[in-house]
């Protein structure tokens, strides 16, 4: 399965927050970016295969800036959006990350996943 993310992804840490009384809850951010990317995932897949086995997963990402960013933190944010719209079961299937950082790319900041399992 191949899906195609336009724009940069935010990082899935501290993305939750926690309020006075316990309750966890993803900050305004990250839902936002969520919502658009799950959108895109439908269109290109629709109805997807979900995958109840361990699988592979990589990751091809160009930034569209030359900001540092976290990667642990942007595979923890595409991880729970693969789990979210149930792509995996369980975001701890995806095994054997690979992730390579291409060139900027300021006109079309993507990133690009496989799964195969």
């Amino acid at each position: 399965m191949k899906i195609t993310l336009k724009g940069q992804i935010p990082s899935g840490k501290n993305a939750v927050k926690i309020t006075r009384t316990g309750k966890r809850y993803p900050s305004p951010r990250f839902v936002a970016w969520r919502n658009v990317a799950i959108r895109q995932i439908i269109s290109q897949v629709g109805i997807v295969m979900r995958f109840s086995r361990p699988a592979a997963i990589t990751i091809d990402y160009w930034p569209g800036d030359l900001r540092r960013r976290d990667v642990p933190g942007m595979a923890d944010a595409l991880f729970h959006l693969l789990e979210r719209y149930r792509i995996v079961l369980d975001d701890s299937l995806l095994i054997n990350l690979v992730w390579r950082t291409h060139e900027i790319d300021r006109e079309n900041p993507r990133t690009e996943i496989e799964i195969i399992g």
